[in-house]
């Protein structure tokens, strides 16, 4: 066992028993970056290390480079987290009520919009895994949907009301099927996130311990055996509740004897290729991804978008090497970020636990705004480390439009008063002057 292997589940254990031993840690992005390694890195670190891919593409450097990325992220966190005390205060913003209802009905119709538009694209196209064209924007404007069920948990949490209940009711039933039939990862941590986020930020309320760890044990299970639930429900047609109560969660769920490790070994074959070939993207995969998303072909022209892209050598989809070959496995932050800025692809996960800890300390003064925007970006800093460092970066802009529309649109606007007339200010009398002497 090398020293790496035992730094990459001992730091996030030490870490994870610390923020998890109290309920005021929970939602620390670092306290959920140490169960997703435990959970999910971990154990496909015991497989490689059991494997002769291992050896063969150096794989303790790359265990080594996992723990650093979790450690700057940790530094990051808590050094944002509490910022040195200013002088002077601004006062927080505030929101007409009504019109933040209206924007939170509004996020929800689009985002309900646009999912449905998103499937039907689908399905019309036969897209499979090629999402392009019209469907990416559909697919970009269905976030609103879970921006509206974070906005108006805050608010119902704050002050509950009848139409923040049918708001959040309806938009629940829209993103609905994502988790009882297609049993997303991502939709199910959204709404945990959401949920636990507006109950501490708002009342302070954490939930006990066991009920903590319950739900990680479950975390953990879900993580490994969402394929075989998948394939259960497609097969015997049936949902999330009966594939669970039938045993599929549980069943050859094996931890310290995985029989497969397709993402970490995929980033170690990646690492390895940039190292022997010493080439590196430089941030060009951020660029094209960023291309990919927010310039419409379908508008401007596929070859228009294809001239604003940087050919990469290191970022092809089918990269493979003697002995291993798994083309279409996800990459995870290790692979792009080394694959970009070679061991400096630390510093990416040192930003984002600096923006993660920067909301997390505005969001406990009461910031609605710092509340929004960590729950809504919690689930894409966790997606840095098990897909993509770029999944962060692209959601920001979006997250950033959308934010300054809703809260300027619900912005309290005082009240214009009459404009008094400007009253002249009489000048100062003028002192004599002293008599003149020869």
């Amino acid at each position: 066992m090398s020293l790496s292997f035992l730094l990459l589940w001992l730091c996030p254990l030490v870490l994870g028993l610390w923020a998890y031993s109290s309920g005021k840690r929970d939602l620390h992005y670092p306290a959920l970056l140490s169960w997703i390694m435990l959970a999910w890195l971990v154990p496909q670190a015991i497989y490689l290390n059991a494997s002769s891919q291992g050896e063969l593409y150096n794989a303790p450097f790359v265990y080594g480079y996992a723990t650093a990325c979790f450690l700057f992220t940790c530094a990051g966190f808590y050094l944002a987290k509490s910022p040195p005390p200013r002088r002077r205060r601004k006062p927080p913003l505030q929101f007409n009520e009504q019109r933040l209802l209206i924007a939170t009905g509004g996020l929800v119709v689009v985002g309900i919009a646009a999912l449905f538009m998103t499937i039907r694209t689908v399905n019309a196209q036969q897209l499979g895994a090629s999402w392009t064209g019209i469907a990416t924007a559909y697919y970009l404007l269905s976030n609103t949907a879970y921006y509206g069920i974070a906005l108006a948990a805050l608010m119902f949490a704050r002050k509950p009301s009848v139409p923040l209940a049918i708001i959040l009711g309806v938009a629940l039933l829209g993103v609905m099927p994502a988790v009882m039939v297609l049993v997303k990862r991502t939709v199910l941590f959204e709404l945990a996130v959401i949920a636990a986020g507006a109950l501490y930020f708002v009342r302070r309320y954490s939930p006990p311990r066991p009920v903590v760890f319950t739900a990680m044990i479950l975390g953990t299970l879900v993580l490994h055996q969402v394929g075989a639930m998948r394939n259960y429900i497609k097969a015997e047609e049936a949902t999330v509740i009966e594939a669970i109560a039938d045993g599929v969660l549980w069943e050859d769920f094996a931890y310290f004897e995985p029989r497969e490790g397709h993402e970490l070994t995929q980033a170690t074959t990646d690492i390895y290729i940039a190292q022997q070939t010493n080439t590196y993207e430089w941030g060009a995969a951020y660029w094209n991804k960023l291309i990919h998303q927010y310039v419409p072909a379908f508008l401007l022209g596929e070859s228009f978008k294809d001239a604003l892209k940087i050919e990469t050598m290191t970022g092809a989809d089918d990269i493979a090497v003697e002995g291993y070959s798994s083309k279409g496995a996800t990459r995870t932050g290790l692979s792009d970020s080394f694959r970009a800025f070679n061991i400096f692809g630390v510093m990416v996960f040192l930003m984002i636990g600096l923006v993660m800890g920067s909301l997390y300390g505005r969001a406990l003064q009461g910031s609605l705004i710092a509340q929004f925007l960590y729950v809504i970006l919690l689930n894409d800093a966790i997606g840095a480390l098990t897909d993509s460092t770029a999944r962060f970066i692209m959601q920001i802009p979006f997250l950033a439009v959308v934010s300054f529309c809703v809260f300027w649109f619900a912005k309290e606007r005082k009240p214009a008063g009459r404009r008094r007339r400007a009253v002249p200010m009489p000048r100062p009398a003028a002192r004599p002057r002293p008599a003149f002497r020869p």
